[in-house]
């Protein structure tokens, strides 16, 4: 009787149940919209019921907020808000993306940025140079930046989006699955996006059948804390196949991650051996314009102005190379960084205004190689750099530190020297420089020449990302 009794109309069980039962349908509602979005079904029916869900958002709370279920209210309402921008954000794209029907390989390509740099100008060589008649590419980037290199970029990917531009991260995920549905995505392909990453997860989830690759570049250096190798670890188990560009690397993730050897395939990075050739530079932009003498040995440093490139050792070269007595060395230095306005100022304190020229960011690289005599290389972390093959294709001895993958390139007399990066690193090289004959510079440079072209062409490191790509897509 006392139960009967505390059971009527207007008892606080009888609230309760009722509330509790709202919430039990509004929670239903919200997962089928969840669900929905999730699953990437939706139809105009669908479309339907969201709408009125929202429009009658109040009403369906009501009896919980009488309640004092606050906190349940400002949550359930978020979740819809967050939704419904994601669904306007969606209708949005849907029009403007390209969708062909194909039975192609189709390959979304999640990269940070597009900027001027090694990585991205490998990103360029393989989508450039992938068979259009075997694969499509869509690019996505993921970090905010002014992505200088998009026009670059864009004639070789039938949809790219940057992400930073379009929306809040939090609709990353939710927008790449979308993404991946509606472009009916085989292959998800990494490099270096953090996002990319940290997306695989909810991407092995929702799509099992789907294949990954991804591409490192290099260890990672001393100022971020180990690099893509270490950020990367923690998802290995996403990943159908990992990358490299150097046997080197593929030793520090066995080593240092003990990721299965099975996983990594090594692909050398590779240059255009019919662009980068000297016989079809004829002008002398660079000796003209900085009045360079016949007689004179010009030594070029090409990359990042930044710590890990170490541009200062250049200063220091010049400075030791100028004090035993060879004063027809020039260096030029090409690049832009953190670093431009202390390697300026250095040259100055110096009083090498004559003998180091600072140029900035340089375009056209393949002028500045030709206008060279030797490439010099003082970084403390590299991978394989592309400006050492394609100073090699241009004839170029190198003067490089022996860090990363260089020494798969570089042979010491065959191809130029390799140099232990250690105290004495500025005096080795200058001794090394300086007892180069221009007989020996031009021996040098036809080895380096064959050795690009048969071992390091363009074509070669295509064919090698092509033939993976299918072999991954046909295998259970």
């Amino acid at each position: 009787k006392l139960v009967n009794y505390r059971i009527h109309e207007n008892s606080l069980t009888v609230i309760a149940n009722k509330i509790n039962v709202n919430l039990k349908i509004i929670k239903i509602q919200l997962y089928f919209i969840l669900y929905e979005f999730l699953k990437l079904r939706l139809n105009k029916f669908n479309l339907l019921v969201i709408k009125q869900l929202i429009k009658n958002f109040d009403k369906l709370y009501l009896s919980s907020f009488i309640a004092g279920g606050l906190s349940k209210i400002s949550k359930y309402r978020a979740k819809i808000k967050t939704l419904s921008n994601f669904l306007k954000i969606r209708l949005k794209f849907k029009s403007h993306l390209k969708n062909r029907k194909t039975s192609k390989i189709n390959i979304l390509y999640i990269i940070p940025h597009m900027v001027v740099g090694g990585a991205d100008k490998v990103n360029i060589d393989i989508i450039s140079s992938l068979d259009k008649e075997q694969f499509t590419i869509h690019i996505i980037t993921t970090n905010k930046n002014n992505n200088v290199w998009r026009e670059r970029f864009k004639p070789f990917a039938d949809n790219i989006l940057h992400l930073s531009e379009l929306f809040d991260e939090k609709y990353y995920n939710l927008f790449i699955l979308y993404l991946i549905r509606k472009l009916k995505i085989n292959l998800i392909f990494i490099s270096n996006s953090l996002q990319g990453y940290t997306s695989l997860p909810v991407i092995k989830q929702s799509f099992k059948n789907i294949k990954v690759v991804d591409l490192l570049h290099g260890e990672g250096g001393k100022l971020d804390g180990g690099g893509f190798p270490f950020y990367s670890f923690k998802y290995d188990q996403y990943i159908d196949l990992r990358i490299v560009i150097n046997d080197y690397l593929k030793n520090h993730l066995i080593s240092k991650f003990n990721i299965n050897p099975q996983k990594i395939l090594i692909i050398k990075n590779g240059v255009d051996v019919n662009y980068f050739d000297p016989e079809l530079v004829h002008d002398n932009s660079f000796i003209d314009i900085y009045k360079i003498d016949e007689s004179d040995i010009v030594i070029t440093f090409v990359g990042r102005l930044d710590f890990e490139k170490h541009p200062e050792n250049v200063i220091y070269l010049a400075n030791s190379i100028l004090n035993s007595g060879y004063k027809n060395y020039k260096i030029f230095v090409a690049g832009n960084g953190s670093e431009y306005k202390t390697i300026d100022l250095l040259i100055k304190e110096n009083k090498l205004e004559k003998n180091v020229f600072l140029l900035g960011h340089v375009e056209n690289i393949r002028q500045l190689l030709k206008d060279s005599d030797i490439l010099f290389l003082c970084s403390e972390m590299e991978g394989l750099p592309l400006i050492i093959l394609e100073a090699m294709a241009m004839r170029l001895p190198v003067i490089a530190s022996n860090v990363g993958g260089v020494n798969e390139i570089v042979d010491n007399y065959e191809n130029g020297f390799i140099v232990d990066y250690d105290y004495n690193f500025i005096k080795n090289c200058s001794e090394k420089i300086v007892h180069l004959s221009k007989e020996d510079m031009k021996i040098i440079g036809e080895n380096n020449r064959k050795k690009i072209c048969e071992m390091f062409s363009l074509q070669k490191m295509v064919n090698d990302y092509s033939n993976a790509f299918y072999k991954l897509i046909n295998t259970d």
